[in-house]
């Protein structure tokens, strides 16, 4: 008996010696957060003109040949065109737009001359270049304030930008500074972001050198 519980002894300290020795000491992990920033997308309202397009049972657009109240032009079977899109109103969450530069729907391309990329998420100015957006915010409410906030690390070359905003579609243009509420001389209900490069060359660019995007916002207060 004592030749056997000798053995077992050795054999269970050979097993210890084999896988080492346990901790009583239980492991704790920890969890990192992460933050995931939300952007708000503009709630968009458009309306399109049915035009000189037929359609059965309408009162205007229904009966061939005559004249619409649209387009002014007779109704063709078959041949007939929708008419233009003309947007009612643009509405944002909390009051603030948000440009993520991930497409053109609120650049005014007729009016911007700045290079805008959706793809590398950036506009870029030389001298005498500006942006010029559609209204960011159109709802027959009258805008009294407003402020533009750009991450001062995602500008280069700060000190060659103007920036504005107009609350009359752009009419009127109220310069103003990153980051400071700006109270509209002239108010109106269609906000409109405007930018200039004075001299040289001057960007705007969403994205930081890790990828991180902070987009430029407009915040306003409507009366």
């Amino acid at each position: 008996m004592d030749d056997l519980l000798t053995q077992v002894a050795k054999n269970q300290q050979k097993t210890n010696d084999e896988i080492g020795f346990l901790s009583n000491i239980t492991p704790v992990f920890k969890i990192r957060r992460r933050g995931i920033r939300l952007v708000h997308s503009p709630i968009v309202v458009t309306n399109t003109d049915i035009g000189d397009a037929f359609i059965l049972g309408s009162a205007t657009n229904g009966v061939l040949g005559a004249h619409n109240g649209h387009a002014g032009t007779q109704v063709t079977l078959g041949r007939g065109k929708i008419g233009p899109t003309l947007t009612l109103a643009v509405t944002n969450a909390n009051n603030t737009y948000q440009e993520m530069l991930r497409a053109n729907t609120f650049v005014n391309t007729g009016a911007t001359t700045a290079t805008v990329s959706t793809v590398n998420h950036d506009i870029n100015f030389t001298a005498g270049q500006v942006y010029k957006s559609n209204p960011i915010f159109n709802n027959g409410q009258t805008i009294v304030k407003a402020t533009l906030n750009i991450l001062a690390s995602n500008i280069t070359n700060v000190a060659n930008l103007r920036f504005y905003l107009s609350a009359d579609n752009g009419v009127t243009l109220e310069q103003v500074t990153n980051a400071v509420e700006h109270t509209f001389t002239v108010t109106g209900n269609k906000l409109v972001l405007y930018m200039l490069c004075t001299a040289a060359t001057a960007a705007v660019d969403i994205e930081d050198t890790n990828g991180k995007s902070t987009p430029i916002e407009v915040s306003y207060v409507i009366a």
